[in-house]
């Protein structure tokens, strides 16, 4: 079982082009809103609790979401009705692009967030290993996924302390009484 995580220069550097990365994700990031999580030469980027962006460089890669976060009308309020009127005569349009529709793709992240997703959410916004503040504990990467035989075992959260010692975490919430019984 290995716990390996990369990302080369160049990769980073593409990363740092791009304007959805420079002009949104960077100041969530740094604020501890977005933890980005660093995987095998690419990047998730998640908001409370959900993977808001994944991002690969490459020609026909960059950043992707899932369509429930993306499926937002632009000029819309979240409560708004759509009528049929509406969209026979095209008054609704879907967004023009990540950036242009960030802040609703965030809202639509948040929503379908579980509560234990949320709890470890609430950790990495105080304790990001991206946040230019010194812990004694910091977050150092979430939803961590290790192959075995019979496929993936997943653990919530690890931290790493000040002496540079690994914790591992499975996150419950007291509501799912359940896995509780089974911890």
């Amino acid at each position: 079982m290995s716990f390996e995580r990369y990302l080369d220069e160049e990769s980073i550097q593409a990363l740092q082009d791009t304007a959805l990365f420079s002009k949104r994700l960077r100041n969530d990031c740094n604020s501890g809103d977005v933890f980005p999580a660093i995987r095998q030469n690419r990047v998730d980027f998640y908001y409370k609790g959900g993977r808001l962006f994944s991002w690969e460089k490459g020609d026909s890669k960059g950043f992707s979401t899932h369509h429930k976060y993306a499926s937002v009308i632009h000029g819309q309020k979240r409560d708004d009705c759509v009528t049929d009127a509406a969209l026979e005569n095209r008054e609704l349009r879907l967004i023009g692009s990540f950036d242009e529709g960030y802040e609703r793709i965030k809202e639509n992240c948040s929503l379908y967030s579980g509560l234990e997703s949320s709890g470890v959410a609430a950790l990495y916004h105080g304790f990001s290993c991206a946040i230019k503040k010194l812990h004694d504990v910091s977050v150092l990467d979430i939803e961590i996924a290790f192959e075995n035989e019979g496929g993936f075992d997943r653990i919530d959260f690890v931290t790493i302390d000040r002496a540079g010692k690994l914790r591992f975490f499975e996150a419950k919430h007291y509501s799912n009484r359940e896995s509780l019984r089974n911890v």
